[in-house]
């Protein structure tokens, strides 16, 4: 069977900007961040995951994590991984937070309403009274621009640089690692349309061990399920 994992969500987006569909690449892009900071900070539980304690029969408390920390998994993952000067440039000292405000507006609302949080002013006088936030906006096509009191950023050029960011993260973890999901691309795979034509007719006897693992991995995951509950 095919599969895809966050390499072809990269792909996806890259693919979306050729086709100058830009707002599934912003999306994709945006999107980016937040699933892989799953896996950067799978093992930080304590840093990154909301948990509770609860009763486990004979043997007191047990600590369950039962969600992730969004904003603070996001906003890491963009400090520690997306090292861009034009990003930093357009969106400030504080882009993490400029980015995952743009992705919640963007993804959750669909609206898009960008403050840069990092005011402009003397970086040698902290005090400085005439810093101001600068509002962004948005620009299919032409050149990014600076104002006093706004920026008007390049939205292809801004994707462009977080999949390249996102691209090189992938490679320093090995994406050979990555969880992936399985999917019959009865499309443009021969293998995958003979394998589904098999499952339709229910030819189970003839199945390759890739149906066969298919089938295990269904098991699987409702047994992580009902663990989970």
């Amino acid at each position: 069977m095919s599969y895809f994992n966050i390499v072809n969500l990269i792909e996806a987006g890259r693919k979306a900007l050729e086709d100058e569909n830009y707002w599934s690449a912003i999306s994709v892009a945006l999107s980016l961040p937040s699933i892989c900071s799953r896996i950067e900070f799978a093992d930080e539980g304590d840093r990154y995951k909301n948990y509770k304690w609860i009763d486990k029969t004979g043997h007191g408390k047990v600590k369950k994590y039962t969600s992730w920390k969004d904003k603070k998994c996001y906003t890491d993952f963009c400090g520690k991984f997306i090292h861009d000067g034009w990003i930093k440039a357009v969106l400030g000292n504080s882009f993490p937070e400029v980015l995952y405000s743009f992705r919640c507006d963007f993804v959750h609302d669909g609206i898009v309403n960008m403050i840069d949080n990092d005011p402009v002013g003397d970086d040698d006088n902290p005090d400085d009274s005439d810093k101001v936030s600068k509002e962004i906006y948005l620009l299919l096509g032409g050149e990014s621009l600076e104002y006093t009191e706004y920026r008007i950023i390049d939205i292809g050029v801004l994707c462009q640089k977080i999949f390249d960011n996102i691209y090189c993260w992938c490679f320093r973890k090995n994406p050979s690692e990555f969880k992936y999901t399985r999917v019959f691309d009865i499309k443009n795979d021969d293998e995958d349309r003979k394998l589904y034509k098999k499952l339709l007719e229910g030819k189970i006897s003839d199945c390759s061990s890739d149906l066969n693992e298919f089938y295990s991995e269904i098991e699987n995951k409702k047994k992580e399920r009902e663990n989970n509950n």
